[in-house]
């Protein structure tokens, strides 16, 4: 019973089963959003005039911004690239959209963009997941860096190895010259004697 309970409250001992359910989500929201914004670029012309004008920019100038804003969002979404970004804008702008549609009638009418906002605030939240462009980049990023470091390291080792081996080899001789000179003073001293 407790693994039970475990399993529905706990942490799961599946890490890329969280990974997989990001994936999903991830794709299924950026491939939304990038249909939406391919339709809106396919009717752009029937669509330009009556567009909801928000800022009061103009209707067509709205209507480049939603698609500029979808499409970008969707591809980053899609290749979990700049994830938490993507899904800030996304969040903001389906928001704003769900807010906009529910005033202008009932409440169901923004329904579909609050919950698209609602997605992007739990990818927010999450991040891409292990299953990302992202973070496959971060963690050749991070190899390359302990590579870089170690090799620095290495390189300062060695210079200091070498620092210390001049310094004991100028030791060495000062010691060298100093016997060599006590040396010929003594025996400059049993000669006068």
């Amino acid at each position: 019973m407790k693994k039970l309970l475990a399993l529905f409250t706990g942490p799961t001992r599946y890490p890329y089963l969280n990974d997989g359910l990001l994936l999903l989500v991830r794709l299924t929201i950026g491939s939304a959003m990038l249909y939406h914004a391919i339709t809106k670029i396919l009717q752009f012309s029937a669509l330009a005039p009556s567009f909801m004008d928000p800022f009061a920019l103009g209707s067509t100038a709205s209507l480049v911004i939603a698609i500029t804003i979808q499409s970008i969002t969707g591809l980053a979404l899609v290749l979990g690239f700049f994830t938490r970004p993507a899904a800030l804008l996304l969040c903001g702008a389906m928001g704003f959209a769900a807010y906009t549609l529910g005033t202008q009638g009932s409440l169901l009418n923004g329904e579909p963009a609050a919950l698209y906002s609602v997605f992007a605030f739990s990818l927010l939240i999450q991040g891409g997941g292990r299953i990302s462009l992202e973070h496959v980049l971060v963690k050749r990023y991070k190899a390359a860096g302990a590579v870089g470091s170690s090799d620095k390291a290495k390189t300062k080792a060695k210079e200091k190895a070498a620092t210390e081996q001049t310094a004991s080899d100028k030791t060495a001789t000062d010691k060298a010259s100093a016997d060599t000179q006590a040396h010929s003073s003594d025996e400059k001293s049993t000669t006068t004697a």
